[in-house]
């Protein structure tokens, strides 16, 4: 299956946005910083629906830098809502 990136995320590459939560694992909380995005991708998941168990949204990822930061990273897959799944 081919999808193509919505524009809105194309056009976030080279701004800067604040995250908050868990943003790149389960046990590091990120409050409220700054990150450039550097790249957005397609992620190998899927939002899906619980009762039907069929994907619902395919799941982006960023590749996030900042200051604080030597190296950028990729961070956890967000739902791409725009891109709605069919069965």
């Amino acid at each position: 299956m081919e999808m193509t990136m919505p524009k809105t995320y194309t056009d976030m590459i080279g701004e800067n946005y604040k995250f908050n939560g868990n943003l790149f694992n389960k046990k590091d909380n990120v409050d409220n910083e700054e990150f450039k995005i550097m790249y957005v991708r397609f992620s190998s998941a899927f939002i899906i629906n619980l009762r039907t168990r069929q994907p619902r949204h395919p799941a982006i990822e960023f590749l996030l830098k900042n200051d604080k930061m030597k190296r950028s990273k990729w961070s956890r897959p967000f739902p791409c809502r725009e891109i709605e799944l069919k069965d």
